[in-house]
C-alpha cells in the first residue's frame, strides 16, 4: 500500500498516535500510492476525531509532550505504531522515523507515477526483457518475500554465495514480474538476466570474500539494489549516445 505512518495510524483508528505523529511534525500532504490523503481514509464518523487531533498539532503540542513524558513513568501500556511503542521510544527516534517514512513514500509515490508515464522502457535490460530493473523493484515490494525467497532456493537456505544461485534468484523475480504485470508475457532472455546478476553481485556485503546474499538482506535491500542498478545503467547508456 505504500501508506505513511499517519495513513497507518488513521486505518488503526488510533487517535493517540495520531495526534504524537502531528505533535512530531508528521507531513499530512503525503499521498500513498493510490493517491489518497490521509484524511481520505478516515470514514465520516471518525473526520471530526482526526480534525480534532490536527488542530491539537499548533495549539498544544508542548503541553502534550510534556504530560507525555509524565505518562511514560506512569504506564506500561504504550501507543504501538510501526513496532515502536511511541511511550517508550525517545523523541528523536520517532521524529527520525517521520522523516524516514515521508523520504521513502515520496519517492514510492514518483517512482511509480515515472513508471506509469513511461511508454517503453528505457535501458536496454528493459529493451531485452520487457521490464525496467526499476519496475521489478516496485513490483516486488507488495509481494511477501520470505515466502518468494523460500521458492527461489534451497529448503532452509538463509545465504546463497554462488553467482549460479543469485542469477537463478533474480531471473525467478524478472519473470515473476513480467508475468504479474502482463500474465502472457514472455520469458526474459538469460543473457540479459546474467548481465544484471553481474551488476547485483557487486552490490552485494562479502563475507569470507564471496559476494553474499542473505535472506534478511533479500527482504529489505534487494528493491534497493534494483533501483541503483536502474539508475546507473541508464545513466551509463545516455552518456554513450
Amino acid at each position: 500500500e505504500y501508506n505513511s505512518a499517519l495513513h497507518e495510524a488513521i486505518l488503526l483508528q488510533d487517535f493517540s498516535a495520531i495526534k504524537q505523529l502531528y505533535s512530531y511534525g508528521i507531513n499530512d500532504q503525503l499521498r500513498n500510492m493510490h493517491g489518497k490523503l490521509a484524511i481520505d481514509l478516515c470514514n465520516k464518523k471518525y473526520k471530526r476525531e482526526f480534525m480534532k487531533a490536527k488542530q491539537f498539532k499548533a495549539k498544544h503540542k508542548e503541553a502534550y509532550l510534556q504530560k507525555h513524558q509524565k505518562n511514560m513513568r506512569r504506564t506500561q501500556t504504550g501507543v504501538m505504531l510501526a513496532g515502536m511503542n511511541l511511550n517508550d521510544t525517545n523523541e528523536k527516534t520517532i521524529r527520525r522515523y517521520v522523516k524516514e517514512t515521508d523520504h521513502r513514500e515520496n519517492f514510492y509515490r514518483r517512482k511509480q507515477e515515472e513508471i506509469d508515464h513511461r511508454e517503453m522502457p528505457i535501458t536496454s535490460f528493459g529493451d531485452e526483457c520487457g521490464i525496467d530493473a526499476d519496475e521489478i523493484a516496485m513490483t516486488i515490494r507488495n509481494m511477501e518475500l520470505s515466502k518468494l525467497w523460500s521458492k527461489l532456493t534451497k529448503r532452509n537456505t538463509n545465504a546463497v554465495t554462488k553467482q549460479t544461485e543469485i542469477y537463478k534468484i533474480l531471473y525467478g523475480i524478472t519473470l515473476v514480474a513480467l508475468k504479474k504485470n502482463n500474465p502472457r508475457a514472455k520469458k526474459p532472455p538469460q543473457a540479459a538476466v546474467k548481465k544484471l546478476t553481474t551488476h547485483l553481485v557487486k552490490k552485494l556485503p562479502k563475507k569470507k570474500g564471496k559476494a553474499t546474499l542473505e535472506k534478511a538482506d533479500f527482504e529489505k535491500q534487494f528493491a534497493k539494489y534494483l533501483f541503483e542498478i536502474h539508475d546507473e545503467m541508464k545513466e551509463k547508456e545516455e552518456s554513450e549516445m
